[in-house]
């Protein structure tokens, strides 16, 4: 049986960065032999625009609306991340913050 690991992006406002990390987490950099990996990008109180756009992608993809949204920024952030571990299916998490693409081999390199 192959290791299992979900890559989980945040995502609140920016199209463009919706457009980049969707094709960084399609693309083979995000595959290594001997693991199963699943992706899914998490809305955090995101914009109309963004949740539209998320409709026309095929990508997993969660809807977090905080429950205190005018609490501290990073209070939400976090209650966003820990909504997105307690959702997942998969016994390893790596989370990707919204300033985030990635290198060759960066993920062989994390699981080694």
């Amino acid at each position: 049986m192959n290791k299992n690991l979900e890559i989980i992006a945040l995502i609140f406002k920016s199209t463009d960065y919706l457009d980049l990390i969707y094709n960084e987490l399609k693309s083979d950099k995000c595959k290594v032999d001997g693991w199963d990996i699943s992706v899914r990008i998490l809305a955090n109180d995101a914009t109309p625009n963004v949740l539209e756009k998320l409709k026309t992608l095929d990508i997993a993809y969660t809807i977090y609306n905080d429950p205190k949204p005018n609490d501290y920024y990073l209070n939400r952030v976090y209650r966003a991340w820990n909504k997105a571990g307690e959702t997942s299916s998969s016994d390893n998490i790596c989370f990707v913050n919204s300033d985030m693409v990635f290198g060759k081999d960066w993920l062989t390199n994390l699981l080694k």
